[in-house]
């Protein structure tokens, strides 16, 4: 069989780049979004079918892509705890359940955690974003150290959804994106996804 890739939040944006990448490749796509697959309620017993059944395919290799995320913007102080709880729960509890759950289904699994410059540089108005990002890279460094394939991958300014939801935002900086976006500095998911799926595919 051929190669595996499971995508979560291929709906749009970076994640749909990479599931077109990954099949002009040649690799096989499982789609893991919304309704169906619902970081705010992961629901395990579904997931943990999901990989069973494409392990029965027994694809050479499968790599996990860890893509879908949320972004709150606001000042560290406005959150309540509902807020903070579906943010950590969305970004970290659920990716790192969903990437438990496919690594016992499969013993050669690799991870591709899609990550961001934020997990390392602090922003002002990003703190529970911040946190997540630099939490998953934590994660994926240990899952690492036991043996397993990562690939830590940080793609970026891209031009998505995300970064007009950052331009639309009040935050100290908020003037660096929209410079980026008026000076025709930021990457298109399609390159962006061309490169990664590259480093992952040449990958022995």
């Amino acid at each position: 069989m051929a190669n595996l890739a499971i995508i979560t939040g291929t709906s749009r944006g970076l994640g749909k780049a990479l599931k077109q990448e990954f099949e002009r490749v040649g690799w096989l796509v499982a789609e893991l979004n919304r309704p169906a697959f619902d970081l705010s309620a992961i629901d395990v017993e579904k997931l943990d079918l999901t990989f069973r059944s494409l392990r029965s395919e027994n694809p050479d290799r499968a790599v996990f892509v860890n893509n879908a995320a949320t972004q709150a913007i606001a000042a560290a102080a406005s959150f309540d705890a509902t807020e903070i709880s579906l943010e950590i729960t969305v970004n970290v509890t659920s990716p790192i359940i969903a990437i438990t759950t496919f690594l016992r289904n499969f013993p050669n699994g690799e991870i591709a955690n899609v990550t961001s410059g934020a997990a390392t540089k602090p922003m002002p108005h990003w703190s529970l974003y911040c946190a997540a990002k630099a939490a998953l890279e934590g994660y994926v460094r240990a899952v690492e150290a036991e043996g397993r394939r990562v690939f830590n991958l940080n793609p970026g300014v891209i031009d998505t959804d995300m970064q007009a939801n950052i331009r639309g935002s009040e935050f100290p900086g908020v003037q660096d994106f929209i410079a980026l976006k008026k000076e025709g500095r930021l990457r298109s998911s399609e390159a962006v996804a061309r490169n990664l799926v590259w480093m992952i595919d040449r990958a022995e």
